[in-house]
């Protein structure tokens, strides 16, 4: 099953999003804190990021930034309205990036995503993903994660 993460603040659209998502793929949410999100793509590689971009502040731009930067491999589908599309407008230049309406109906965006997976699969293809397996560790210590990440990822 596909991974995503999702971003945002949690709020009834943010709820509302993941639901959508459950139904099809395997959701990770993170609020919208820089520091929390870079930990969780250090701990765990998403096929894909939704980001919802409903009442973000200057982290929203600073998290876009760290995925258009160090994580180029993963698609980014942004869900928010005609004015978030505005004020984030130049990451939308990016084939990376994609924006979807927050009033889109769920079909439409279960379809987005499912797109977007698919031209990330033929542009980064994954390497011997039938050897690698998946291992969840869980802790509330974020340095003994990040310990156990380096001594299980080889």
């Amino acid at each position: 099953m596909k991974q995503i993460l999702m971003i945002g603040k949690f709020n009834s659209v943010f709820e509302d999003i993941a639901a959508t998502l459950k139904l099809k793929y395997h959701v990770q949410m993170s609020v919208d804190n820089l520091d929390m999100v870079k930990g969780l793509l250090k701990i765990n590689k998403p096929d894909a990021v939704v980001f919802c971009l409903i009442g973000l502040d200057m982290d929203g731009r600073k998290i876009m930034t760290e995925l258009q930067f160090y994580h180029v491999e993963i698609p980014v589908i942004c869900v928010g309205s005609r004015t978030d599309k505005g004020i984030y407008g130049e990451f939308f230049q990016n084939k990376q990036f994609c924006w979807v309406s927050r009033d889109a109906i769920n079909e439409e965006l279960l379809g987005v995503v499912s797109d977007m997976l698919a031209a990330a699969a033929k542009k980064h293809p994954k390497q011997n993903s039938g050897e690698r397996k998946t291992v969840l560790v869980v802790d509330d210590n974020p340095i003994l994660l990040r310990s156990m990440n380096g001594i299980l990822s080889s």
